[in-house]
């Protein structure tokens, strides 16, 4: 990039050009969510576990896991671990990135990405998340069928 701007880049540039990523992700994060609430609700049910094993009233346990994975995690045991499958996929996610594109220690990163996921936990954003991957899972194994199909005629 420095050879594109024939020199060095001003910190100017380097924090209005983040600033801009930044309003890029915000951008996707918020049409993924507004296409999540138009769609028919056969499609917004890609997210939810296929079948239902209750797990009863734990009471003071199933508010505690309803506040940390998200409302609904406590339904069903296939509810509760696909929530806890992606605070898992968040938790290492946000930890790595930490741990490389910053200056902090290895344990800091790992404290810091369990502190993001709990945001992302509480603040209900796992819903949407687990409604996310559950869209793209789909896709994925759609795109797999055609290349099948296609291989075979």
């Amino acid at each position: 990039m420095a050879k594109l701007f024939k020199g060095k880049i001003d910190t100017g540039f380097k924090i209005v050009l983040g600033f801009l990523a930044l309003v890029v992700v915000a951008f996707i994060i918020w049409g993924a969510i507004a296409l999540i609430k138009v769609l028919p609700d056969g499609i917004k049910s890609l997210g939810a576990a296929a079948t239902s094993t209750p797990i009863g009233d734990t009471g003071f346990f199933a508010s505690v896991i309803n506040v940390l994975l998200g409302e609904g995690a406590m339904e069903s045991w296939e509810s509760l671990i696909l929530h806890f499958a992606i605070f898992v996929i968040l938790f290492f996610a946000f930890s790595d990135i930490v741990t490389l594109f910053s200056t902090f220690t290895e344990t800091t990163s790992w404290v810091i990405g369990f502190g993001l996921t709990l945001i992302v936990s509480v603040t209900k954003m796992l819903a949407y998340i687990a409604g996310i991957f559950a869209l793209t899972a789909g896709i994925g194994a759609v795109g797999i069928a055609i290349i099948i199909g296609a291989a075979i005629f």
